[in-house]
């Protein structure tokens, strides 16, 4: 929730160039994540609420990277790739992951267990 409220305050509130780009892009997965965590669960991939493990994180990681910078250039012309957006990705889903799984040592609920 604090990753949509800071986008929502960034875009809307303080609209400005200097942060935009890659600021929007660490933020994406850690807004992202819940919803498509919340998707899964409600498809039936994913059978509990716990915290979402590294493995998880990366899957999206992988899938938005690929999908933004390698194939969406390839279909939008105003579209251009940038390994400095992957490693904003990156920088998000690490954040994300550390934030969830700082009282679970793999990021998991059941680690404990």
């Amino acid at each position: 929730m604090g990753a949509v409220a800071l986008y929502v305050i960034h875009r809307w509130a303080l609209p400005t160039e200097l942060l935009r780009g890659w600021f929007h892009d660490v933020l994406f997965l850690p807004a992202a994540m819940p919803w498509f965590m919340g998707l899964e669960r409600l498809i039936g991939l994913r059978r509990d609420d716990d915290y979402p493990s590294a493995g998880e994180m990366a899957v999206y990681f992988i899938v938005w990277s690929i999908a933004v910078e390698g194939i969406g250039p390839m279909f939008w012309k105003s579209a251009t790739s940038d390994v400095r957006d992957v490693l904003a990705y990156a920088a998000g889903a690490l954040i994300c992951w550390l934030a969830w799984g700082r009282s679970h040592p793999l990021g998991t609920a059941d680690a404990e267990k």
